[in-house]
């Protein structure tokens, strides 16, 4: 029994065909879609063009923050493609991302940058040299100095690191906001202080340990900036070497206290003048050249 819209195959259909009625034309197929003309190839999605961002006329001006940007496509000749979907030789391009590059800025350097240099040294092995000082002869001190023992004398020693623990953050931020010639000043200040007032020393260890790195990046150029960096960590080195050969020498231990007391006022006066000279020179230095 047959339905409206039934076929005589079971299945339904629009309207039951008449005898003798001519057989209705197939509806042609869709035509293929062309993308050789656009952005990308035929091997490559629509849409998914590589672009690149780049600073001339071309393009869309796009414009972010205070900088303007240009959007650019480049397309690149391919060669013909036989891939899956059966297509001949192509004409068209693929496109492939440039990676923008820009020019490194030119540093301009100063003749002066190493006297700088020198200059930072010369606080900086001032300050290693009092670190060691007095422990490196601390029997003759124990004895001059009766009733001290030796525990008094290495604290002269170990007050620098104590100090350098809780005083290192401060000292990194006064760094970055103020500059590199505020945190030398402050510690050539110290030193100067802490040659005649021996403990004050200590906290100028903080200003001057974390500045070679600092002070190379800012005044030498790129291939100099390891070796001005080294030249600083050098000075401190040089300081400890002193400190272990000088003090020695200059406080012989001889059985006269008077004698002794005359070695010691000796090496005391030598050190400040020289902490005291260091400083004068930094505070009458330059500032560091512009930003580069």
């Amino acid at each position: 029994m047959l339905y409206d819209g039934d076929t005589a195959e079971g299945g339904r259909g629009d309207s039951p065909e008449e005898p003798g009625a001519p057989a209705p034309a197939p509806a042609p197929a869709p035509a293929p879609r062309d993308w050789s003309g656009g952005l990308a190839s035929k091997n490559m999605a629509p849409g998914l063009a590589s672009i690149k961002w780049s600073p001339g006329p071309l393009g869309k001006s796009i414009s972010a923050a205070s900088s303007r940007l240009d959007l650019a496509v480049e397309t690149c000749d391919g060669g013909d493609d036989g891939g899956d979907d059966g297509g001949g030789g192509g004409g068209g391009g693929a496109t492939r991302p440039v990676v923008p590059t820009t020019a490194a800025p030119e540093t301009k350097v100063y003749l002066r940058r190493w006297v700088m240099l020198l200059l930072f040294a010369g606080v900086s092995a001032s300050n290693s040299f009092m670190w060691l000082q007095y422990g490196i002869v601390s029997n003759i001190f124990v004895r001059f100095y009766d009733g001290m023992d030796d525990l008094a004398i290495d604290w002269l020693s170990m007050i620098y690191l104590l100090t350098y623990v809780p005083l290192i953050l401060p000292v990194l931020w006064l760094l970055d906001r103020r500059g590199i010639r505020d945190v030398v000043l402050t510690g050539a200040a110290f030193n100067c202080i802490g040659a005649w007032i021996k403990f004050v020393c200590s906290v100028a260890t903080v200003f001057v340990l974390g500045i070679p790195s600092y002070l190379a990046s800012v005044w030498f150029g790129p291939r100099e900036v390891s070796t001005a960096c080294s030249i600083g960590v050098l000075g401190n080195q040089l300081g400890i070497a002193i400190g272990f050969l000088v003090p020695p020498i200059l406080v012989p231990n001889v059985e006269d206290l008077d004698e002794l007391a005359y070695h010691i006022r000796n090496m005391f006066y030598i050190t400040a003048g020289v902490a005291t000279a260091l400083f004068v020179l930094v505070v009458i230095g330059e500032r560091p050249p512009p930003a580069k």
